[in-house]
């Protein structure tokens, strides 16, 4: 073999390997690729409200007015894989837990996988739904999800016109509903950061784009209590950072509350694949924030 064969052949092996590396730890270029192919799908899909479980052919719908009353909790869920359905174990609650579909504003009985938000599988919130009523802290326990797998915080602030507030106007979507049904919000809920975690984001900045999010909220006339989880594992680790930084968050905005610690569940009886839950973390984690809401009641 040629030196100049010998030479091609080292280039490419080097260039597969220095990609693979750079898919994982998000070296240069990988993470300015991702960008431009994020901002690119918002260019071409600006419906990005859009995503999410929608398929209401074997749901009970129930008057949304119903819950027009102090008993009902309105709580919109919102973040990442954790907050959405990809539990491996779908749930089907027994008490008065409902569901406000984001993409049409009707309500209906809650059963996973719920309206709104991404993936087919299993939600801790149908969990938490059943918890909250069989306390007797709310009579009936009304879920708007919206959450996105995989999304980062970043994605979820006020939109600039960059990628980066792609998901923000998943919020005006879940507000309008709420409010078109003559409904009060009542808590919102944010359980995300192993993205963020596993791109090794700083912990100034997930505090700086929490921040967005939060002034993105009051300015559309929010004034529900917010609570933070302090999620970040993922990849079977967690991430100091990012733990830091959901930490300090509520010392740092008014009306933002500590959430459960989601990162204790980690075990393999917890995470089916070192970062989703199973149906046995989702079972704990709706335990953790049952007991964090009620103390906050």
């Amino acid at each position: 073999m040629s030196r100049y064969n010998i030479f091609i052949i080292s280039v490419v092996i080097s260039a597969y390997i220095f990609g693979v590396l750079s898919h994982k730890y998000y070296w240069f270029p990988f993470s300015q690729l991702k960008n431009l192919k994020d901002y690119a799908l918002v260019l071409m899909s600006p419906i990005e409200n859009d995503r999410g479980f929608k398929d209401t052919s074997s749901r009970i719908e129930v008057d949304c007015r119903k819950f027009q009353n102090d008993g009902t909790a309105v709580i919109v869920t919102a973040g990442q894989s954790t907050a959405d359905n990809a539990g491996n174990i779908p749930y089907k609650p027994h008490n008065n837990v409902f569901n406000l579909n984001p993409f049409n504003g009707k309500c209906y009985r809650a059963e996973d996988p719920l309206l709104g938000t991404t993936a087919s599988g299993g939600s801790t919130w149908s969990r938490l739904g059943d918890r909250l009523t069989a306390s007797g802290a709310f009579e009936n326990v009304l879920f708007v999800p919206i959450a996105v797998g995989g999304s980062s915080v970043k994605d979820w602030i006020g939109w600039d016109g960059t990628y980066h507030g792609r998901h923000n106007r998943r919020f005006t979507l879940a507000l309008d509903s709420i409010k078109k049904a003559g409904l009060k919000l009542t808590h919102i809920l944010w359980q995300q950061g192993e993205t963020d975690a596993v791109k090794r984001m700083k912990k100034e900045n997930y505090i700086k784009y929490f921040g967005k999010i939060v002034d993105s909220l009051r300015s559309k006339g929010v004034s529900a209590p917010i609570f933070i989880a302090r999620a970040s594992y993922c990849q079977y680790r967690s991430n100091k950072m990012i733990r830091d930084a959901q930490f300090e968050i509520p010392t740092k905005f008014g009306n933002v509350f500590h959430g459960p610690d989601s990162d204790q569940f980690s075990n393999a009886i917890m995470r089916y694949d070192g970062c989703h839950m199973s149906g046995a973390g989702q079972d704990a984690l709706a335990d953790s924030w049952r007991d964090v809401l009620i103390e906050r009641k």
